[in-house]
């Protein structure tokens, strides 16, 4: 409505002319009686324009934002890749304590001679190597197998 308003204002300072409504003359603007037919002319009263136009209220739709949607094979596809990592680590740790292992028990047969602790202590260490070599290949061949279904390659 504001806006017809100050369309209308503008226009009729670019209009120099007025139709007249008698006969349908185009008279000047300033003039008050039609030169064609005599009649006065009438001129438009604009109405009082406010200082401060004032936007009409009308209806803002407001924003949604989206929620994200729980993918329950994601979230176990992600504690899977979790356990991977872990055991795949684990394997690493259990690895270098069996070489630790052997080390030290290769070293406690010089002070003790053929004790059958330090073979039975060997034998233990050898067998956790191989175990944690198996996690920790099949740590990571699991953990590679994930993230690729993950997408992350």
């Amino acid at each position: 409505m504001i806006f017809n308003l100050i369309e209308e204002k503008k226009m009729a300072e670019e209009i120099k002319y007025n139709i007249c409504a008698n006969c349908g003359a185009i008279v000047e603007k300033d003039v008050q009686f039609c030169g064609h037919c005599g009649a006065q002319v009438q001129v438009k009263q604009e109405p009082a324009e406010s200082s401060q136009p004032y936007a009409q209220p009308g209806y803002q739709q407001t924003y949604q934002p989206t929620q994200p949607v729980y993918d329950k094979s994601r979230a176990d596809a992600e504690s899977r890749l979790r356990i991977a990592h872990v055991l795949a680590w684990l394997g690493c740790l259990g690895t270098i304590l069996s070489i630790v292992a052997i080390v030290l028990a290769l070293d406690t047969k010089k002070t003790l001679g053929e004790d059958p602790r330090i073979k039975r202590t060997v034998t233990i260490a050898i067998v956790m190597i191989a175990l944690t070599v198996l996690i920790s290949i099949g740590g990571s061949v699991a953990y590679v197998i994930i993230i690729m279904n993950l997408g992350y390659f």
